[in-house]
């Protein structure tokens, strides 16, 4: 070439059938820094193409047809930096020399050739290198030390769509008739500097328990379509704190270890893990993965596994494994454990500790044998026996009482007895038979309070007011799930309405006893209530007019007594007693025996006895309370005289009648102000005085003509003077 002076030389894209290079084309242009020839159909390159070309750089021969290159090719180019030789058809062995002279190459491209294996000679001295993209080749063995010379350079490596299978340990194998090591993940170990490493689109079985720990700057790890069939939350902490994620996506992992409380505390996670388009298996075993997955989402938090979904078991296919509930994780029970009829599907639910006995469309007719569910280690059975052509319950198996769901819905029942169920049923699904009553121990075990849903639809429920199962399903309606679907065998809904239509004049009788019984009920409240506040008013009304004397009848153990009352007053208010209480008390409509000291008093005798034995001999004692009797001497013995008669008898013997103001109570003598405080007393401006008197006089002990009184007449002691006594 004529062109001394050329710098850059682009001939890309060339639509001859061939492009053939003279040579010593570029030999000796000694300014040349870049030559571009891709997509040109080269087929082979002559030896001293670029012979003396110091300057050199960049050279771009991608896309072309060349099937090997000269072993001195790149000779003296210490300036080369970059080299792209993708999309052609090289295959191996290249020269161990082909660019020992480029030590500055810091890109090198061999992406889609046919290379199969690299050994330790082709990169070793190119200490800057940063970028080297081995894709989609057949490559399949790398030796130990391939990028040894690279360990403080390398930044990215793309090593995608190979063979590679990267042992746990280092395999032996034969390269250029030369024993190695080759596809272990130790090969990666000297990259101390590398960020970015695909490795997708290979062989990849398993993830090194080592190889985190090699790369303290990774930001990308790509090992999707892959064969990794297990990975472990061990797997992820890494040492760098610069990695944002690992893409795990389309590989064969079904059980991710996914165990939070096993992470290194020095170490963190990736931003993001991705793993979509794997067969997650969404069983019991991977309740470990879902509670950590809820337990982020419920606290609101971002989780750095992304992409996963469900693919078995094929109920739970599609589903998110974070929405899924505890009791959707099931593990199926092995065959060859003597637990499972042959007809039926065994799983095991760990959360509840059931075992799942699924018979569902198997065209069963007769319930088959339930064996004890200790037998896996279980406490209770879960019964699938729907859209089969059951008619009948057996409950003679050994496992049977240990059914708490059983589902039996869409079978041909038209009876079912209640001592056929098993005994601690929670869940019942007789839905979709041919049920039309119940009968009264099937009623009992519906209203046993462990049964907690219940479904009954899709039945011909005879409706009539005799059928108990309308007034439960109504009372119940919390505990039948299907309720607002439940039917009579003519279409109309099972409800409150149908019910009362269907009973109204029994609803009706119900409404008028349960009126009656209201209104009696408040009307005794009511009764109660008002002889509690008004008891003394109606005792003596009663007592008025001779009703209910039952009430208010005197006890014999004053039979003995020889006056009905004795009167303590001061002799300043004897008009008083003479005027009003006496003539009305001894009246023959009250006929009062009363002990007056003017007439019954003995002369002779001393003033105190006779005030006890007046007292004793009297069934009451009627105070006249005034100012003038709480200045008399006399009136106060009295009073303590009938006081302490009435607390030996242990009844109210004292009857006060206040005739006066008396001022203010507490400043009266303690025991009678504690009296008239604690007991009732009758007031003479009191309308109902006399009835009030009456009642609280003892009863009478004999009709007027059985007994006479023996009162001397008032008008013979108007006369007589007053005891000296009475002050």
């Amino acid at each position: 070439m004529e062109n001394k002076l050329l710098e850059v030389f682009k001939a890309d894209d060339q639509k001859c059938s061939e492009l053939v290079l003279e040579t010593q084309l570029f030999a000796c242009l000694r300014f040349l820094k870049e030559v571009s020839l891709s997509n040109c159909k080269i087929i082979a390159l002559p030896e001293g193409l670029f012979e003396g070309c110091l300057k050199l750089s960049k050279v771009d021969l991608s896309h072309n047809k060349l099937q090997s290159l000269p072993e001195d090719l790149f000779r003296d180019l210490e300036n080369l930096q970059e080299l792209y030789l993708q999309n052609n058809v090289l295959t191996n062995p290249l020269p161990d020399t082909l660019l020992r002279d480029a030590i500055n190459l810091s890109i090198l491209h061999l992406g889609q050739n046919n290379l199969k294996s690299l050994n330790n000679h082709l990169l070793e001295s190119k200490e800057k290198l940063k970028e080297l993209h081995l894709d989609n080749n057949q490559m399949y063995m790398i030796d130990l030390d391939a990028f040894k010379s690279q360990a403080k350079s390398l930044i990215r490596l793309n090593l995608s769509h190979n063979r590679l299978t990267l042992h746990e340990n280092s395999k032996t194998g034969f390269y250029s008739n030369r024993m190695i090591n080759s596809t272990s993940w130790a090969l990666f170990s000297h990259l101390i500097k590398i960020q970015y490493l695909d490795l997708s689109q290979n062989l990849i079985v398993n993830i090194s328990d080592h190889f985190k720990k090699y790369w303290r700057n990774l930001k990308f790890l790509n090992l999707s379509h892959n064969f990794i069939t297990h990975v472990s939350y061990t797997d992820f902490p890494f040492l760098s704190s610069k990695i944002n994620l690992v893409n795990l996506e389309s590989n064969k992992i079904t059980h991710p270890d996914f165990d939070p409380s096993r992470i290194e505390p020095l170490h963190r996670l990736p931003n993001e893990i991705l793993l979509a388009d794997n067969p997650l298996n969404c069983d019991c075993n991977a309740s470990v993965l879902v509670t950590y997955l809820q337990v982020h989402l419920n606290a609101s938090k971002s989780t750095p596994l992304k992409g996963l979904q469900c693919a078995q078991p094929p109920a739970l296919s599609g589903r998110l494994p974070q929405t899924l509930r505890a009791e959707d994780l099931l593990c199926e029970i092995d065959a060859t454990v003597d637990f499972c009829p042959i007809e039926c599907k065994c799983y095991k639910r760990p959360v509840d500790q059931a075992a799942i006995i699924n018979c569902t469309a198997v065209n069963l007719t007769l319930v088959p044998v339930i064996k004890s569910p200790s037998i896996i280690n279980c406490i209770f059975i879960e019964l699938h026996l729907e859209q089969n052509k059951l008619n009948a319950l057996s409950n003679g198996s050994e496992g049977w009482n240990t059914v708490r769901r059983l589902y039996i819905s869409n079978n041909s029942f038209t009876t079912l007895l209640g001592d056929r169920l098993p005994k601690q049923l929670e869940l019942l699904d007789v839905s979709g038979n041919q049920l039309t009553e119940v009968d009264a121990a099937l009623l009992l075990k519906l209203n046993h309070t462990a049964l907690r849903n219940i479904s009954l639809s899709a039945n011909p429920w005879d409706c009539h007011c005799e059928n108990p199962l309308l007034a439960f399903a109504v009372d119940n309606a919390a505990r039948i799930t299907d309720f607002s679907t439940l039917q009579c065998s003519d279409g109309q809904s099972i409800n409150s309405a149908t019910l009362n239509e269907l009973c109204a004049w029994t609803t009706t009788l119900s409404f008028y006893i349960s009126s009656a019984v209201s209104l009696l009920l408040i009307v005794c409240l009511l009764a109660i209530w008002l002889y509690m506040k008004y008891s003394l008013e109606i005792k003596v009304w009663l007592f008025k007019y001779n009703l209910l004397q039952w009430l208010v009848t005197e006890e014999q153990i004053d039979m003995d007594k020889r006056y009905d009352a004795f009167i303590s007053y001061s002799h300043k208010d004897e008009a008083f007693v003479t005027d009003h209480l006496l003539p009305r008390l001894e009246s023959e409509a009250l006929n009062f025996k009363i002990c007056w000291h003017v007439r019954d008093f003995m002369p002779g005798e001393m003033i105190t006895s006779q005030i006890a034995k007046a007292v004793e001999d009297s069934r009451r004692t009627i105070i006249i309370l005034s100012h003038n009797y709480l200045e008399s001497v006399w009136g106060q013995m009295e009073f303590n005289t009938a006081y302490l008669q009435s607390l030996e008898d242990k009844r109210n013997r004292v009857i006060p009648i206040i005739y006066q103001d008396i001022g203010d109570i507490d400043q009266l003598d303690p025991k009678l102000q504690a009296y008239i405080k604690t007991n009732t007393y009758v007031r003479w401006d009191d309308p109902w005085f006399w009835d009030k008197l009456h009642y609280a006089m003892p009863r009478k002990r004999c009709p007027k003509h059985d007994q006479a009184t023996g009162n001397i007449p008032m008008l013979s002691l108007n006369k007589q003077p007053a005891y000296p006594y009475r002050l």
